[in-house]
């Protein structure tokens, strides 16, 4: 094999791997639209109809590019418009970067959130770089790739060229172009569908997990005689978690619980499974803590739930039990994080709060259905010694007036 043979199929590779990337990239993009319009939302210094046109036109010439260049279609000029497109991506990230705060890339779509890429500025210039030099060595070595062999220099310039195969007859830029505008104005159209179906059933697939999670607190009750789940150190402030499956243990404060549930129950109830699928809904990242809250008032008994009847920790912290509860089928006994809700889907798409009631049903209500929990220590905390505990309206569920014996549904 020549050098000049070696070389030739190096750039191809260079360029394919490249362009390759690229597509996967764009594919990642489509197959979860909504999210990716959602992380365009943090780029400011554009207004809102253009990060609407453009959640859907980039995706789109990202894949059209990719695929052209693929299938042997115009390789240079599709080269040349990927190379354009890197580095005004990167031109237009560096300034909402510089001018604006960073923003939530969404460059690799829903892969970088299955594989935890972290599209951070230096890995976003990092990876564009790279990208482009690739292409940027395409397009050089490729020039001489393309010259005349000695034989067809040798011709006659009056000899005239081969005549084409019939009906081989290339796409135009124009053409290309205009396929683009008109697959881009397609998905345009079906975005408000897409999510709505995805968002239904991202609802359904919670609901279905706190269900599970409510039918667990039954069983627990069974084997405890009659008390929920109940894991921290009243004399605190450490509390510690142990899951045998993993060999760890893990420490926290006294309402750590509400967030680390899952480590205690693991072993007894998800056979061992500390990271089981089901304690994250489908767009939350699995990890320590859970995405979906415990209640508060598993640990402390109904008296300290109200500020006249409340006294000093560790007082009235302690373990209750499923039949004090008054109203079970208005009693919260998870709740999914609404914070991380909002984040991922917006004001507008993720407006209710999520949870599992302590009779095992699950159900969405609304901010006017929930009644106000029990007020903070300082209009912010529940207490400064045991752990810095936010409260807020949306976290009321967590924090039922009078306790268990509360009701968290109007």
């Amino acid at each position: 094999m020549t050098p000049f043979v070696r070389t030739r199929q190096v750039h191809v590779w260079l360029g394919g791997v490249a362009m390759i990337l690229i597509g996967l990239a764009g594919l990642s993009k489509l197959a979860d639209l909504p999210q990716f319009a959602h992380d365009l939302k943090t780029w400011s210094i554009f207004p809102a109809w253009t990060r609407s046109l453009a959640a859907v036109l980039v995706p789109v010439v990202e894949v059209c590019v990719a695929g052209a260049f693929l299938l042997r279609v115009r390789r240079r000029a599709m080269c040349a418009a990927a190379m354009a497109l890197l580095a005004v991506f990167s031109a237009v990230y560096a300034a909402q970067w510089a001018w604006g705060g960073a923003p939530r890339c969404g460059c690799m779509g829903v892969i970088a959130r299955q594989l935890w890429i972290a599209e951070e500025a230096g890995g976003v210039f990092l990876r564009n770089g790279v990208l482009m030099a690739m292409l940027i060595a395409f397009l050089i070595l490729d020039a001489p790739a393309r010259a005349p062999s000695p034989t067809r220099a040798a011709r006659s310039d009056s000899e005239p060229p081969p005549a084409a195969a019939p009906g081989a007859r290339a796409f135009t830029l124009i053409e290309i172009s205009i396929s683009i505008v008109v697959i881009a104005l397609l998905l345009a159209l079906l975005i408000p569908a897409l999510s709505g179906v995805r968002a239904a059933g991202v609802r359904a697939a919670t609901l279905s997990g706190l269900r599970q999670h409510a039918g667990v607190i039954a069983l627990y009750a069974a084997d405890y005689a009659g008390a929920v789940p109940y894991f921290s150190n009243p004399l605190g402030p450490k509390t510690t978690l142990h899951c045998a499956a993993i060999g760890e243990d893990f420490n926290t404060l006294y309402w750590g619980p509400t967030l680390f549930w899952t480590l205690a129950l693991a072993d007894g109830y998800y056979q061992g499974r500390c990271f089981d699928p089901s304690f994250t809904p489908p767009r939350a990242r699995r990890g320590w803590d859970a995405a979906y809250l415990m209640s508060c008032t598993f640990m402390a008994e109904p008296a300290y739930w109200r500020r006249e009847t409340r006294e000093w920790p560790p007082a009235q912290l302690r373990g209750v039990r499923l039949a004090d509860a008054v109203f079970p089928s208005a009693k919260c006994a998870f709740m999914e994080d609404f914070y991380e809700a909002r984040n991922q889907w917006g004001e507008q798409q993720a407006p209710d709060c999520l949870m599992a009631m302590l009779d095992g049903h699950a159900r969405a209500a609304r901010p006017d259905q929930i009644n106000e929990g029990m007020p903070s220590a300082d209009g912010r905390y529940i207490d400064r010694y045991y752990t810095w505990h936010f409260a807020d309206h949306w976290l009321a569920p967590l924090h039922t007036l009078d306790g268990i014996r509360g009701r968290d549904l109007r």
